[in-house]
């Protein structure tokens, strides 16, 4: 069985005993050097120079090999062409669907000059743009054809000690930000993968075991350094260029401008957390799910967790549904985060059970999932602002049995549901851009396969994943999280911001009349 949690085993097959392969949202296509952008800005087709208004990409003139080592001597960076050692590695992307789209380019910047730098050439010559940390859009949003910037050579993370202030600069990722934080026992209420990227994940809002507590991540941020279409570098807050940074919190990756740093207030972390997990097979998981539900509309906002539900076809090579709640409650002992879920037991009795406390550090690794090889996956989401019935419960488990996952095939589901509430809640739809506020849980439907898999198996994967998601429109609502990008949204926009979309849109002419930042689900 592969690890959940780092520490504890899951209670899902890896692909060496079954052939399946878990959908995993930090994995990266190669774990030497990733740093990850969740959603890592999208493509971007540019106009003209920055320097001048704004023209149509037809009236550019194609870069010459003159003009790309032009680019090279321009930048403090390094500018990497196909051949050249750095390459593949540069254009490396976690869903391997999108693995063959390679750019003529990537350049890999230092400094926020750099950035505009490469924008310009872009412009001036009409080629495709595209800003990653790692290649982590879920739908490869962050390769393209043309001109690739790379934050990476620019990232590090610093700490005020008397302020409790941090910064993260370039692709400066969630272990970056604990490495940096213990020191000073200051911590941000960042991701569960340690390789996902501070950039991407806190312009979609940023989710975590610490939202009930401390917020998203867009709540603790105090400014962002960003540059804009019309080639300036400018620093985003309250005070300066307010609508910019209120559509930074929320409003997505790639729609604004690129963004070069992060500021966010650090909370101190406890002297102690409790982590638990609790696991159920078949049946049992419809009745599981819905008495931590009401344990959830309960508890403290200290409670942070994850309701994972997944298809192990590994004892009878069907699937079998399961179901996995674990997390984190800060502040409160073992004993009594034991008592505290007594009901939940006492109405589906688990198979495995573990509460132990720990340091705020050691649960935070524990916590932190796992990673592994690359694979070909599709992601859809679903808000839900009230709590599911027993009738939803029970659709759940039905269509995980009926998943096409059998042992040796190559395909894989899960649909985890994060506990919203808490600190999330009491923050109003309209303060950030970030519209889902008074939502109970976030539903993921993730479907995976090897490249291996027959495609055909692929296609019944597919259209089960869709019917899934469909299916469970009765019991939600048609919002979706903006950090999961999904391609098969009628309505995208709407989806990700509701009603902010309109305020959004706004900033976006004020910002970026020319629609310089764009790709496939971008605001226009």
């Amino acid at each position: 069985m592969r690890l959940g949690p780092r520490g504890e085993r899951s209670n899902r097959p890896n692909r060496e005993d079954t052939g399946d392969v878990k959908p995993n949202p930090c994995r990266m296509s190669d774990p030497r050097s990733r740093r990850e952008f969740i959603v890592d800005a999208g493509r971007l087709a540019l106009g003209a120079a920055l320097a001048g208004p704004l023209t149509a990409l037809t009236q550019a003139t194609p870069p010459t090999k003159v003009d790309w080592n032009q680019l090279a001597r321009n930048l403090d960076g390094t500018l990497l062409m196909p051949g050249s050692p750095a390459y593949t590695e540069a254009t490396l992307i976690r869903n391997l669907r999108y693995a063959k789209n390679l750019p003529a380019a990537v350049a890999s910047v230092k400094t926020a000059r750099d950035v505009a730098t490469s924008i310009r050439f872009a412009r001036d010559h009409g080629v495709p743009l595209v800003t990653r940390s790692g290649g982590h859009s879920f739908a490869g949003y962050s390769t393209g054809p043309g001109l690739v910037i790379d934050l990476n050579g620019m990232t590090r993370v610093t700490v005020d000690p008397t302020t409790g202030r941090m910064r993260c600069v370039g692709a400066a990722t969630n272990e970056d930000v604990a490495v940096a934080g213990q020191p000073h026992g200051r911590a941000v209420a960042g991701g569960q993968c340690p390789t996902v990227g501070i950039p991407g994940f806190t312009l979609g809002g940023g989710l975590g075991f610490y939202m009930r507590q401390h917020g998203l991540a867009i709540d603790a941020l105090v400014e962002t350094e960003m540059v804009t279409a019309d080639g300036k570098v400018v620093t985003a807050n309250r005070a300066e260029h307010p609508e910019l940074f209120w559509a930074c919190r929320g409003g997505g990756g790639g729609n604004f401008g690129i963004n070069t740093s992060f500021t966010f207030q650090t909370f101190v972390v406890p002297a102690h957390v409790t982590i638990f997990s609790l696991t159920w097979k078949g049946d049992a998981c419809a009745r599981a799910f819905l008495a931590f539900q009401e344990l959830l509309q309960e508890a403290p906002d200290g409670l942070g967790a994850v309701a994972h539900f997944a298809v192990d076809a590994q004892e009878t090579g069907s699937p079998t549904p399961t179901l996995r709640v674990f997390g984190q409650v800060a502040s409160m002992s073992a004993e009594r985060t034991e008592r505290m879920f007594a009901r939940v037991e006492a109405r589906a009795k688990p198979i495995e059970r573990l509460f132990r406390s720990e340091t705020f550090w050691a649960a935070k690794e524990w916590l932190a999932e796992d990673t592994g090889p690359p694979n070909a996956f599709a992601e859809r989401s679903r808000y839900f602002p009230r709590p599911l019935g027993r009738s939803g419960a029970e659709a759940i488990v039905d269509a995980l049995s009926r998943a096409p996952v059998r042992t040796g095939n190559g395909l894989s589901v899960e649909t985890p549901f994060f506990a919203w509430g808490g600190a999330v809640n009491r923050v109003d739809p309209t303060a950030t851009a970030f519209y889902h506020r008074r939502d109970l849980w976030l539903q993921a439907v993730s479907a995976s396969w090897s490249l291996e898999a027959d495609p055909e198996d692929v296609q019944r994967l597919r259209e089960w994943q869709d019917t899934f998601y469909q299916r469970m429109a009765r019991y939600g609502s048609d919002r979706a999280y903006q950090n999961f990008v999904d391609p098969r949204l009628k309505d995208p926009l709407r989806a990700y911001y509701a009603g902010n979309l309109a305020r959004l849109r706004r900033i976006k002419r004020a910002y970026d009349p020319g629609n310089v930042f764009t790709f496939a689900q971008s605001i226009r």
